[in-house]
């Protein structure tokens, strides 16, 4: 909602805007999904969470300092249109949303390797997606 506000000077807050701000910010979330659902699955450690928290707070925090001067420049050598708008979306908030979207993968894989470390007679009532799949295709076929 911030970059929104940031963008609105030079490119309005059209429905073009909007969208472009959605975009982004769906197409962060899924990247983020997948490459922390692969990093979580190769390396399920906390500090490689915070380095990637760390790294998307710092490149928040130098966004207010180069959003002016890399606004105007889109501006200048792009132009005002749609395009623009979604270019400049990408370059200022695709990284830190992705890289924050890390986070939703890694606790699940982490509760998954404790849950698949205890004992199964103490965890039936969790249904596991994998007991699920399994149990699916091992039951008969009714005619």
């Amino acid at each position: 909602m911030a970059s929104i506000r940031m963008m609105t000077p030079y490119f309005g807050s059209g429905i073009d805007i909007w969208a472009c701000m959605i975009a982004t910010v769906m197409l962060s979330l899924m990247a983020g999904y997948y490459i922390g659902g692969m990093v979580a699955d190769r390396a399920p450690r906390s500090d490689v969470l915070g380095a990637a928290v760390v790294i998307a707070g710092l490149f928040l925090c130098v966004i207010p300092l180069v959003s002016t001067p890399f606004l105007d420049w889109m501006l200048d050598t792009v132009g005002y249109d749609v395009n623009a708008a979604l270019m400049s979306a990408v370059a200022l908030m695709f990284l830190p949303m992705t890289l924050l979207s890390f986070f939703s993968p890694m606790p699940c894989v982490c509760c998954w390797r404790t849950l698949s470390m205890a004992d199964v007679s103490q965890v039936r009532s969790i249904p596991s997606p994998r007991s699920a799949t399994l149990s699916a295709r091992l039951a008969p076929r009714s005619a």
